[in-house]
């Protein structure tokens, strides 16, 4: 805290006050623990190493480096060069030129990645579901689990286990690990857990969008010649035949034989190679894509006479003559081109995108003008028809390219490709062709050097030319020149021509138009040009125009030039501004020849009247052309072309250290030139905001770096300019790449692109301080990346201008990023990485900014949860990110402080800070490899349990802080975050479960303690998943990942850490962690493979309803479950919407809003997907896509397959439990075997756990393990077992007998034996084993209830030991030992009684032989010898004799033994005779704890299993009753023996259960004081049972809707209370009685309460038997069950192959036995009323009327004449049966029978009496009610009178009470309210 608020203090003012009071609402204990001292951090690492136990393993020692920049070699397509970047560019880079350097490092260096040196091991635990964390079932242990057997009977005998009987083993060598299984290789997870996906962008490399088409030029076939008579040159390129633009450039080849070419003087050249193959690439596949030829030959002169031989068939002397004559043409015009053919057809894509491969034979047109129309006419067969046609055709291949890159290829620049295998280009080679994307085409970052020009004229029109040439046939020469000082001088080697022997070319002439004036060019007039990489002013194209002399005669010279030139258009490629000449189409003038020098400078405005330049055609624009740039170093934008071309002269930069208050006064007291310069700069990068996103994502990587040069600069206006448009520019970028599906723009320039930038390159300008220019050079690190950025956010935050706060969180994940590798880098180029110390990689400088940058994050933080908590979390994320990756680049100490600062910046007690404070923890601890490391798990030694968790904290920071916020977030938070807390931790544990680096036992050990604290802050904060009075909570996911967390804890850590903290522990909190382990193996128990599927699916609808809860808490007003807050009036009651949603609230005024807000604030907790790959990080899963992840699971693997993964964590679970007990065993030996209170307290929690381990529900491997155990323990132990007043011996008992009635004859001869042990022990310690035979019996009850289960194998093991018994006449003593006692015992009176008989005699026959003296001594000695002899013989006769008399008493007890549980079991098979009949079942249980008065623990074991059985059928009432009835036997045995304070009278017993006098029954007191040890040992015979008891049949009442007797039954508590002086108890009570009595007086208002319905059922006929034959009873049922039901129940229930049909009678008949037919069965059944005589009935309320019930009313009408009803109402008589029961109701059964009856007959007129005196009391009880309601008083009327107005009906009601004394004779004042 005092850190936090020191770092507060420094922090910018705006920001102290701000953050004051949310930093003051922090309270942790782990915020105590670190000190305020600023050298608190210093040496972090170096101040724990080495103390105590120092780690020596070197996985888990602080790693010295954890970042490593690595050189990745950029993915190169070239053979032999990483690029195509030319040799100028690396001159003018050595020269200097700024924009060289940075264009030669981006587009030829190799990349630099920062990869992390833990990174393999990271991606080993990256799983991405469940299924992937989980072993493979098939790999599992089988195991055996008896509840899955289906075998139910063995037919085998029962033999004693023979290793139990004989031997017994010290606890410290039991076999204690059984484990096969890591616990969460086996977890069946049902969310996903957080695994990080770190996935870097793609290496940046070219790769074609689309489809690629590889074309292969096969023939060019003529059908009129035999052979060509010249060469032809075919251009072939796509074509969009709808968008009508060119999809590449053109691919120029030649078919030419050998022959032809041999006519021809250089054209024969062996270094003239024609490459006939071609790749072309189409990034937009469609139907519409067409291949385009065009055929040219050597210049002839008039079109037709030059086609027509191709056209006719000719004659061998046709043949010979055209060949002749056209020779001398040839060789003069040889170097210029005319058309001859062109052709078109689809390339045959179809309409899902794909190509097959085909071989195309193209058909010629004859034409040489109007290309688009003839285009046109070529797809539209009607149109094909009519155009002319060559005789021939050019063939061509057509092969899709899929997989491996062709060997011997070359780019468009002719440079080889990869694979290339040849040493030179040959015709075999393969080129491949520019592909010219359209303009809605998706663009990627440049990444290889690209410069091309290509271009097109379009239209020449020299119809107004005036000169001495003709101007016919019009050719053009195109060259590049670099000057302008001779323009007849030659060009620049950088166009390409026709032959790749021959790449580069000085001009390039053009296909000549023949007689014609006007020519129109095609798109295959086409000229590439290769663009020098930096331009200035000077370079432009030179395009002359020549007449070309077509008439050639023997005579010609060859050798005299056939061109003239006419013309010429100058283009320069750079205007005025330095900007490139825009695509599209230009119109430019022409100059008549010669040119004069300088000419450009002249040609900027032309001038007609200047005499070195004269203009064709008056200086019009008489020539059109087109230009296309593929560049990667020249943008056609022009912000953009400036930023990068803008050179200023180096000045002097303003110190760093200069507001911009001082620049601004500096600006404004002049300096005119300085604030034009500024202005440029700001202008400059404000014009960026216009530059189209396409541009920018194609020159990302030089925008960047240009950007960074003027965040250098000292002009801080300007540089945060450039800041903001970094930032804008990365905001464009991205959205350009969502929109249109690119490849991550920024993530591939962070990963690999971005290299660092020398400040040392950095461009200075001039600053105009207040006095004079100041010139200062900034510091290497002031000058570096990261200190800018920190910098500008620092200032972006104070400035608060929220459109740029916006921006910056939205890419804060780019500009931390920046930071952190530019931080790295740093170090390299400083080599500071492997420098151990540190603490000097950075400067304090940058830390403090740093720490202000963070306290500024905290602020916003706060600020923007308010207004936007997406973008909070969001950026919450970024800056968590952040932190993580500072612990490899910063000191680590330093880096603990800021994330200390941050985490605890963020409030725990306001929830949507404490979710942003979880899902920081979660990346910065989970996502970082070297987690463990940076904790330096060092073995601790722990002297005070207070000083534990202080000491974990100081020396494992990440996992003590992670421990301290779980601490938080169950004290304070929801559940939600809980939940968060709770998966963050298993997630950590899994992936140390899965880390090979962690697999080794000491490393799982160290890894293990870290988490320690976590045993601690479970058992402190243990109600987290426990009720009141210590009642299970149902078993959650919360609970469920809770306790597997500590069962992990608890299997690998060290058990010296356990021995050092429980021998300082309290035993009462020792008691709660053996609590807290039996509620885990409740959680972990294995159902069964019937139940798998149940579990996933419990697991599925328990996240539903948490996640529905959250729902809720979403909605309220208030979500916060902790200490209470000032409520904020502004906080947002609604979301702000994904996309883009600005600045609206919305209220959760419907459930779709809710929905919003609830998906919005919590649907992505666990599953956050970045926004960009560079940190890929899926944090998911969390707590609430538990449906997705349980689909998944499910969906790999069936329930069935599930079993063996359920049956290993029940294994593990158990097994981890069995070492802490016992560890704990042997470690606290003394304190267990005290008889202080604690000592068997903790004993008793202890052996909880055993008894609870031994179960049916685990393994068998398991249990053969556990039975060895339990052996050594009962004699170990035996004091505890069998003499303190302690339940153990009990549950260890009924899970002994469990064991006994197994099918496996392994498992029941263990048990067997254990059970004959225990009964042994018993005997030895006690004299008798009447406890084992009490405990035993009540097993056996407690087993019968469950009346599916069969006890051949229980009464086979009874069998076996009394047989044992009886054979081998067990003596329950030592032998040796007895008889030794036994001797010691009678040896004294032996001695003396040989004294006095053989002393006298002895001595006087020694006296002979020697003196007296000598001879007394000898006598003595020698008597003394026979007594121990005599002795001895006598004890073991006597010891003989008396074991044979304990053996045949335990014998004969045994038998009284088996005898009394074989009674039991009979009970059992009754049971399951009336299994049908649940009333049956009820009494049979209440009658055995009838039968039982004399043991008080059967007794109430009976009563338990009827009141279970009472919950099993809904029977509320009647189960309340029987715990009633338990607590008070309980109390008033214990009052017998002493144990209870007080006995209650028996009164307030009868206001809860009127029939306590029948079951308060008890023995003498003497009876019970002679065995009162080994009685009232259960949980009910103690206070706390006692009151849960109480407050279980509260509760079971309360659901009757019983209020009253939920109060009388409260009140019973009371006095325990006062006796113990509990006064918070009593409040308790009271504030419950005042509830209870609130719903009872909102009961009695209401006028439609309901009570129980009564019915009466007589039963005859023999099918019945004698139970129910000629039997009346009545039945008890709620108030939701009438007549039909019962009836409907009756005869479903006692239908049976018996009873095949049985017959309703109703009430109204009086029944004959003797009419009735013997075979068949009757069933009366009517309703009856309770009934009370009317002086009574008047004076109880409605709930008295229906309590304490022994008398019931039945109606019936009569006439004397016989039948039921009288026509005449004169002669209707009444009949009222009034049926007395045995007891009253309420009662612990349901139906009490019928002991007697009496007839009450009623005449006519006292019926009508009656009738008339029934509904003026219901008119009296609505009139004094008080609230009167008119609708029931009308109803009540039943119609008689109609209610003109509300009151009428009182006032007719309260006529007919003023009356009642003259009706009914007696007098009645009663006033009605009206």
């Amino acid at each position: 805290m005092a850190a936090l608020e020191a770092t507060a203090a420094s922090a910018p003012m705006p920001l102290r006050g701000a953050l004051a009071a949310d930093v003051s609402a922090v309270s942790s204990s782990f915020v105590q623990v670190l000190k305020s001292d600023p050298h608190y951090w210093a040496g972090y690492e170096q101040k724990f190493v080495g103390e105590d136990s120092p780690v020596t393993d070197p996985m888990l020692m602080h790693p010295p480096q954890v970042v490593q920049p690595t050189v990745v070699e950029r993915v190169s397509r070239y053979a032999g060069a990483p690029s195509r970047a030319p040799v100028e560019l690396k001159e003018k880079s050595n020269q200097g030129d700024l924009f060289a350097t940075t264009a030669l490092k981006l587009y030829s260096a190799p990349w630099m990645v920062i990869k992390d040196l833990d990174e393999q091991f990271q991606e080993e635990v990256c799983k991405s579901s469940p299924v992937e964390l989980l072993t493979p079932p098939e790999l599992l242990t089988p195991l055996v689990y008896e509840q899955d057997s289906e075998q139910k009977k063995d037919s085998g005998p029962t033999t004693l286990d023979s290793t139990l009987l004989s031997s017994r083993c010290p606890l410290d060598k039991l076999p204690s690990e059984g484990c096969r299984q890591r616990f969460y290789h086996v977890f069946p997870l049902s969310s996903f857990p957080v695994t990080p996906k770190h996935e870097h962008a793609g290496v940046p490399q070219w790769s074609p969008q689309g489809i690629s088409v590889l074309v292969d030029c096969k023939a060019l076939q003529f059908d009129t010649i035999k052979s060509n008579f010249e060469p032809f040159f075919i251009s072939i390129c796509l074509f969009d035949g709808i968008r009508k633009e060119k999809l590449s450039e053109n691919f120029t080849v030649e078919v030419n034989d050998a022959a032809v070419l041999a006519s021809f003087q250089d054209m024969a050249s062996p270094s003239r190679l024609s490459i006939r193959r071609c790749v072309f690439h189409v990034d937009r596949p469609d139907t519409h894509v067409v291949l385009c030829v065009q055929l040219s030959k050597i210049l002839k002169g008039d079109y037709d006479a030059a086609t027509e031989p191709y056209c006719k068939a000719l004659s061998v002397k046709e043949h010979d003559k055209f060949l002749i004559a056209n020779q001398n043409v040839l060789q003069k015009l040889k170097q210029y081109r005319q058309i001859f053919a062109y052709g078109c057809v689809p390339l045959g894509i179809d309409n899902s995108g794909s190509l097959k491969a085909q071989e195309l034979k193209i058909p010629l047109v004859r034409t040489n003008t109007d290309l688009p129309n003839t285009l046109i006419k070529l797809q539209l067969e009607k149109e094909a028809k009519k155009l002319k046609y060559i005789s021939g055709r050019l063939v061509l291949g057509l092969t899709p390219m899929e997989g491996a890159p062709i060997n011997d290829s070359i780019d468009s620049a002719l440079m080889p490709l990869l694979p290339f295998q040849s040493h030179e280009i040959k015709a075999a080679t393969t080129r491949e062709a520019q592909e010219f994307p359209l303009s809605e085409s998706v663009v990627l970052p440049h990444v290889d050097y690209t410069n091309f020009l290509y271009f097109y004229p379009e239209s020449l029109n020299f119809n107004n030319y005036k000169g001495d040439s003709s101007g016919r046939n019009l050719a053009l020469i195109v060259k590049l020149l670099d000057s302008d000082a001779l323009a007849d001088g030659p060009g620049i080697d950088a166009l390409f021509g026709d032959c790749v022997s021959t790449p580069l070319v000085q001009q390039v002439i053009l296909p000549v138009s023949y007689h014609n004036k006007k020519p129109k060019y095609s798109m295959f007039d086409e000229v590439k040009i290769f663009l020098p990489p930096t331009l200035t002013p000077k370079h432009h194209l030179l395009v002359k125009v020549c007449h070309v002399d077509c008439k050639v005669t023997k005579k010609s010279k060859v050798d005299v030039a056939a061109d003239t030139a006419l013309g010429v258009c100058v283009i320069p490629l750079l205007d005025a501004s330095g900007n490139f000449l825009p695509e599209g189409k230009h119109s430019l003038p022409l100059s008549y020849v010669p040119l004069c020098q300088n000419y450009l400078c002249r040609m900027a405005e032309p001038n007609p009247r200047d005499p070195l330049m004269r203009w064709i055609d008056n200086g019009k624009p008489i020539f059109q052309f087109r230009i296309k740039l593929v560049s990667s170093v020249i943008s056609q934008d022009i912000a953009l072309n400036r930023l990068f071309t803008h050179h200023l002269p180096p000045q002097v930069r303003i110190p760093q250290s200069v507001s911009t208050e001082h620049v601004d006064e500096a600006d404004e007291a002049g300096a005119p030139t300085h604030e034009v310069k500024h202005m440029d700069d700001y202008e400059m990068l404000d014009a960026l905001s216009s530059t189209s996103p396409a541009e920018k994502v194609k020159f990302f990587p030089l925008l960047v770096t240009f950007l960074v040069h003027y965040m250098q600069k000292s002009n801080l206006k300007v540089a945060h300019k450039a800041f903001i448009a970094l930032v804008n520019s990365a905001d464009s970028v991205a959205h350009y790449a969502q929109e249109n599906g690119a490849d991550p723009v920024l993530e591939s320039y962070l990963d690999y692109m971005y290299q660092g930038i020398d400040a040392e390159q950095t461009v200075t300008v001039v600053a105009a301080p207040t006095s004079a220019v100041a010139t200062e050079q900034q510091s290497s690190e002031e000058a570096q990346l990261h200190m800018l950025l920190v910098t500008h956010l620092i200032s972006l935050f104070e400035d608060k201008i929220e459109q740029e706060l916006n921006e910056v969180y939205r890419f804060s994940w780019f500009l931390f990023g920046l930071i952190t590798k530019d931080m790295t880098l740093y170090l390299q180029k400083h080599c500071l990485l492997e420098d151990p110390n540190r603490e000097k990689w950075f400067s304090a400088t940058y830390k403090d900014k740093l720490k202000q940058l963070l306290m500024s994050v905290v602020y916003s933080m706060h600020v923007l949860r308010k207004t936007n908590l997406f973008q909070a979390r969001e950026f919450n994320r970024e800056v968590s990110f952040f932190l993580r990756d500072l612990l490899g680049v910063i000191d680590r100490g330093f880096a603990f402080q800021l994330i200390h600062t941050y985490v605890n910046g963020l409030s725990a007690t306001i929830p949507e800070l404490a979710e942003l404070k979880w899902l920081a923890l979660r990346i910065i601890c989970y996502t970082t490899p070297q987690y463990v490391a940076l904790n330096l798990p060092c073995e601790a030694k722990i002297t005070t349990v207070k000083d534990i968790f202080e000491m974990f904290c100081k020396k494992h920071f990440l996992a003590g802080l992670l421990l301290s916020e779980i601490e938080n977030a169950t004290i304070n938070s929801e559940q939600y975050i809980r939940y968060q807390a709770i998966e963050l931790l298993r997630d950590l544990l899994i992936r140390h479960d899965h880390d090979t680096r962690y697999q080794a036992d000491d490393i799982r050990e160290k890894v293990a303690n870290l988490y320690f604290p976590f045993v601690l802050l479970t058992i402190e904060h243990y109600k987290v998943f426990m009720k009141d009075d210590n009642i299970p909570a149902a078993l959650t996911e919360f609970a469920r990942q809770w306790l597997g967390c500590l069962l992990y804890i608890f299997k690998d850590i060290n058990a010296n850490v356990l021995r050092q903290w429980w021998r300082q522990e309290t035993p009462e909190r020792i008691t709660r962690l053996f609590t807290i382990l039996s509620l885990s193996l409740e959680v972990f128990a294995y159902p069964g493979k019937g139940k798998c599927a149940d579990i996933l699916s419990k697991t599925e609808e328990e996240k539903r309803l948490t996640s529905s809860g959250i729902t809720a808490s979403a909605c309220s007003p208030s979500v916060q479950n902790g200490p209470a807050t000032k409520k904020d009036d502004n906080h947002p009651q609604g979301v702000r919407a994904f996309k883009q949603r600005k600045e609206s609230h919305m209220s959760p005024a419907s459930a779709r809003e809710a929905k919003l807000i609830m998906e919005e604030r919590y649907g992505k907790l666990l599953n956050l997907e970045p926004k960009h790959q560079h940190t890929n990080t899926t944090l998911g899963d969390s707590t609430f896509s538990s449906t997705k992840s349980m689909l998944h699971l499910t969906a790999t693997y069936t329930p069935e397959a599930l079993v063996p993964v359920f049956q290993n964590l029940n294994h593990e679970c158990c097994f981890i439990v069995l070492r802490v007990v016992l560890c704990y065993l042997a470690d606290c030996h003394d304190l267990l075997h005290s008889d202080e209170h604690m000592g068997r307290e903790v004993f008793t929690g202890v052996f909880q756990v055993l008894v609870q381990l031994f179960s049916n529900q685990n393994s068998d491997e398991f249990l053969h393990h556990l039975f060895t155990i339990i052996n050594n323990l009962i004699h170990d132990y035996s004091n505890h077992l069998f003499k303190s007043n302690t339940p153990i011996c009990g549950g260890l008992t009924r899970k002994i007998m469990d064991q006994c009635n197994s099918v496996n004859p392994v498992t029941r001869g263990k048990a067997t034996a254990l059970l004959h042990n225990a009964i042994m022990e018993n005997f030895r310690k006690n004299g008798n084993f009447s406890r084992m035979k009490l405990q035993s019996t009540i097993a056996i009850s407690q087993m019968v209830v469950n009346t599916s289960l069969e006890f051949d194998n229980v009464m086979k093991s009874l069998d076996a030991v009394a047989q044992y018994m009886k054979e081998k006449k067990t003596i329950t003593v030592d032998e040796k030992e007895e008889t030794s006692m036994r001797a010691k015992a009678i040896i004294d009176s032996i001695f003396n009684s040989l004294v006095e008989k053989h002393f006298k005699s002895m001595v006087d026959n020694l006296g002979r032989t020697m003196t007296r003296n000598k001879a007394k001594i000898q006598a003595t000695n020698q008597i003394k010898q026979m007594a121990v002899e005599q002795a001895a013989k006598q004890a073991k006769t006597d010891v003989l004799q008396q074991g044979t008399l304990q053996a045949v008493a335990m014998y004969n007890e045994m038998n009284d033994l088996k005898t009394r549980l074989f009674n039991v079991i009979e009970e059992n098979m009754k049971m399951r005779q009336w299994n049908f009949d649940p009333e049956k079942i009820a009494e049979i249980y209440h009658n055995l704890s009838l039968s039982f008065r004399d043991s008080p623990d059967l007794r109430v074991t009976w009563l338990e299993n009827l009141a279970n059985k009472h919950i099993q059928l809904n029977n509320f009432e009647e189960s309340a009753q029987t715990k009633v009835v338990t607590a008070g036997l309980a109390s008033a045995y214990l009052f017998l023996l002493a144990k209870f304070p007080f006995t209650l009278p028996d009164e307030e017993f009868l206001r809860v259960f009127p029939n306590w006098q029948r079951e308060n029954h008890l023995p003498p007191r003497e009876m019970l004081a002679s065995v009162k040890d080994d009685i009232c040992l259960g949980q009910e015979f103690t206070f706390a049972g006692w009151e849960k008891l109480l407050r279980t049949a509260v509760l079971q009442m309360e659901q009757a809707t019983l209020y009253e007797s939920s109060v009388e039954t409260f009140q019973l508590l009371l006095p325990l209370f006062r006796h113990h002086k509990d006064y918070f108890k009593q409040s308790q009570v009271y504030l419950k009685l005042h509830e209870l009595c609130d719903k009872i007086v909102g009961e009695n208002l209401a006028t439609g309460r309901i009570m129980s319905n009564y019915y009466r059922a007589a039963f005859y006929g023999k099918g019945f038997g004698p139970e129910l034959d000629g039997k009346e009873y009545i039945y008890k049922e709620t108030s939701m069950n009438r007549l039909g039901d019962i009836k409907d129940r009756l005869l479903k229930q006692y239908t049976s192959p018996t009873r095949p049909s049985i017959e309703i009678f109703p009430n109204t008949k009086e029944i004959n036995v003797d009419e009735l037919d013997p075979t068949k069965c009757y069933i009366q059944l009517g309703a009856v009323v309770p009934y009370w005589p009317l002086h009574e009935k008047q004076q109880k309320t409605l709930y008295e009327q229906h309590f304490n019930i022994s008398n019931f009313l039945q109606e019936m009408p009569f006439t004397e004449s016989g039948a039921v009803h009288a026509e005449n109402l004169a002669d209707q008589c009444k009949k009222k049966i009034i049926y007395t029961v045995d007891g009253s109701f309420p009662y612990l059964l349901k139906r009490l029978p019928i002991i007697a009856n009496r007839v009450i007959k009623l005449t006519p007129i006292e019926n009508a009496r009656e009738a008339i005196q029934d509904k003026i009391i219901e008119f009296e009880q609505e009139l004094t009610a008080q609230t009167i309601s008119p609708k029931t008083l009308q109803m009540k009327l039943n119609g008689a009178l109609l209610a003109c107005k509300h009151c009428f009906a009182s006032f007719v009601c309260f006529f007919m009470l003023l009356f009642r004394n003259q009706l009914f004779g007696h007098r009645c004042e009663r006033r009605a309210t009206g």
